[in-house]
């Protein structure tokens, strides 16, 4: 067997077992919005949205940075829409001098879970961390 068969044998079985093409990407609408802790915007942290298996929600999980208080997804990283668990993680704003060094900022709060519905075309969509 010649070298160029072994290598066309391993790309057709890579490409069988993935599915060269592979199914249609599932469409992800774009989500933005506000973040706020204690009444206050959020200086910066992130959010991980994750499908809601356990009520039927399914796909990929998408998390989208914090700045300044709000979020905007990337075109095509967004959500499919449905029940999703979201979890949000914020942190202190550094003065600038302190950033350039970037040392990891004290977090404003514990990771906050909660669970929503989100429309199926994605949207805006808000969020209050409650102060403990």
């Amino acid at each position: 067997m010649t070298y160029l068969s072994r290598i066309a044998i391993v790309l057709a079985l890579a490409c069988a077992s993935v599915g060269c093409g592979g199914p249609a990407r599932l469409p992800r609408y774009a989500i933005s919005g506000t973040v706020t802790y204690d009444g206050k915007p959020v200086p910066s942290g992130s959010l991980r949205f994750t499908p809601d298996f356990d009520r039927g929600n399914r796909g990929p999980a998408t998390t989208i940075m914090i700045t300044d208080g709000t979020y905007r997804s990337v075109d095509g990283f967004g959500v499919l829409g449905g029940p999703y668990i979201v979890e949000i993680s914020g942190f202190e704003a550094l003065p600038p001098e302190q950033a350039q060094a970037m040392p990891m900022p004290k977090p404003l709060f514990k990771p906050y879970t909660t669970v929503i519905d989100l429309d199926k075309k994605g949207g805006v969509k808000d969020f209050d961390v409650p102060a403990k």
